[in-house]
């Protein structure tokens, strides 16, 4: 996911649970993926460019987008990962997609693309708004980006309060930010883009939220895969020991918290983003 070839800003770590992990996540997150690309205008036959693939969560929702007659290109720097998302895409019958593992200054791609989509990726890159702007020499003119990405800057919140939750976001942040995520890129799409060189694009913002057994039994164990994925960093940069988080139960204790006080959650918000290149 860098474009970096020496240099993997990506601080989830590499493993098989992060792969699990993301494939939760996209569950999450497909519902606004979809209405981003439809605000978008991807449409029927278009050819797309899916930055850091991952394990092909957002190419599939493309391929769905694009259909039969439209082509997905998904490229990765983890050739690990990628054979995770071509054995996916074979699986749901998705043939018009392509995965390429590569560093994306580096790779070779086409220059006809109709739009560049990325969900979750700008906020590892050292410098987004420079890949961007590399990244439009593939697209044709008209064509058009968008990204859908997390901002801590409003942390998960849960009404009545749950402490333990409250700590669980702040762990999270406290940790990824330390190691160099951008926790604010949702508020700077705006200027990033801009920056790229496409005019000042169009956005919402969402959050997660609900209540309830049904809700909570996926959300809580989603939060504690999230935190297992940044546990190094947060115990290394002194934000919490592991017996302070305590990573097996974490999950069972969000749940249990939430439930005992009857509470509505909300995660992190998230914004999405498109512009068409001039």
């Amino acid at each position: 996911m860098s474009v970096q070839a020496n240099d993997d800003p990506y601080v989830l770590g590499r493993s098989a649970e992060e792969e699990r992990r993301l494939q939760r996540q996209s569950a999450w997150y497909a519902r606004p993926t979809r209405q981003l690309f439809a605000d978008a205008g991807i449409a029927p036959g278009m050819k797309v460019l899916d930055l850091g693939s991952g394990t092909g969560d957002v190419a599939m929702l493309a391929a769905e987008t694009v259909g039969p007659t439209g082509r997905v290109i998904g490229v990765d720097t983890n050739p690990g990962i990628l054979e995770t998302a071509r054995r996916r895409a074979e699986q749901a019958g998705h043939t018009n997609i392509t995965f390429i593992p590569g560093d994306l200054r580096a790779v070779a791609l086409d220059d006809d693309f109709d739009a560049i989509v990325s969900r979750l990726i700008l906020v590892h890159l050292p410098d987004p708004a420079t890949a961007l702007r590399d990244l439009l020499r593939h697209v044709r003119p008209g064509g058009v980006v968008t990204a859908y990405e997390p901002d801590f800057t409003l942390l998960g919140d849960a009404y009545p309060p749950c402490p333990l939750y409250t700590r669980a976001c702040s762990w999270f942040a406290q940790g990824a930010g330390a190691a160099g995520m951008e926790l604010a890129m949702g508020f700077r799409l705006h200027q990033l883009f801009i920056d790229a060189g496409l005019e000042a694009p169009r956005m919402f913002a969402d959050a997660l939220a609900g209540g309830g057994p049904d809700f909570l039994d996926d959300f809580t164990v989603y939060c504690a895969e999230s935190i297992r994925s940044v546990l190094p960093l947060i115990v290394r940069g002194g934000f919490a020991t592991e017996e302070e988080v305590g990573i097996e139960t974490l999950g069972a204790r969000l749940r249990d918290e939430m439930l005992s006080q009857n509470a509505t959650v909300r995660h992190v918000l998230f914004m999405g983003a498109w512009a068409r290149k001039a």
